[in-house]
This record gives structure tokens, sequence and C-alpha cells, in this order.
């Protein structure tokens, strides 16, 4: 019975080890979190913030570049059929150019003027928020990239390291 209680004593010490050891870890896991959290949740200084405004009107210009050219390849213009509405009084090549479309009575779309007015978008919109106050110093965007990227590393391999020791208890039977 002393033998017994003897290898049951020993096996509750390694289960409550690797208990400490999972506990050690979550602690871990949840400190990368904490990390992680404030990376993400940082400020961004009113210069990165208008790069990234910068390329939202780009992309958001884009769409309407891609509707322009997608028109020009549908008429498959040809230099008679150019040059010939061109040479008549007042003609006009019928050419939708703000809204990129041949639909009557279709209104100028928020795209075209992104695509035509970019800089003037972005100026006019800095002009609007030139009065806020934005951190100062903060680290730069790229490094909050890469400490993310190492931090959600690092998180998962806590956790294989975790599950893997969860396994250990599980497959001894003794989860719980």
């Amino acid at each position: 019975m002393e033998k017994l209680n003897s290898l049951v004593a020993q096996v509750k010490n390694a289960a409550d080890k690797l208990k400490g050891e999972i506990a050690a870890i979550d602690s871990r896991i949840s400190e990368a979190q904490k990390e992680l959290s404030s990376l993400v949740d940082s400020k961004l200084t009113k210069s990165e913030f208008m790069e990234f405004v910068t390329e939202d009107i780009r992309r958001k210009g884009l769409v309407f570049a891609g509707r322009l050219k997608q028109l020009v390849g549908e008429r498959r213009t040809n230099f008679m059929r150019t040059e010939g509405a061109m040479k008549q009084p007042g003609a006009s090549l019928l050419f939708p150019y703000l809204t990129g479309s041949y639909v009557i009575g279709q209104q100028v779309t928020d795209e075209a003027i992104y695509w035509y007015f970019p800089e003037i978008i972005r100026d006019r919109f800095e002009t609007a928020i030139a009065d806020l106050e934005w951190p100062e110093g903060t680290m730069p965007v790229e490094a909050k990239r890469t400490a993310i990227r190492m931090i959600e590393g690092r998180i998962e391999a806590l956790n294989a390291e975790r599950d893997a020791l969860a396994d250990e208890l599980i497959g001894a039977g003794l989860a719980g």
C-alpha cells in the first residue's frame, strides 16, 4: 500500500508540475497578448495617418480608372471613327469621362472624383483635421508591423507548447 501511495504521490507531483508549467505559459501568453493589444491599439502620428488616407484615396480612384479602361476597350476605337467624330463642329467622342457609364442620367461618381482630384481631396482632408492633437515620437508603422508579427509568432509558439503539455496530461488521464 505504501508503494501505491508513493506512486500516486509521484503521479500527482508530475501532474502538478505540468499544470504549473501550463499556468506559467498561460501567464506568458497573457503578457504577450497585452503587449500585442498595446501595439494594435497604439495611435498613429499625423503623417502616418495621412499615408493611409493617401493610399485609400488612390485605391478608390483606381476603381474608376479601371472602369474607364474597360469602356475604352469595349468601344474598340479605331482611327477613322475617332477622327470622323472629331471633324464635325461641336462634335464629341461621347465618352463618359466623369461618370464612367453610358447610362443616361448617370451622375459623376465618387470614384471619378477620387481619380481626377486625389491631391486636392488629400490636402483638403488634411486641412480639416489640422487642429487635432497627434502623438509624436511613436513607434514607426513598419516597426509596429514587425513587432506585431513577432508577438503573434511568440503567442503561437506558446500556445503550441501549452497544447503539448495539456496533451500529456490528457494522455496520462490526469486532466481536470
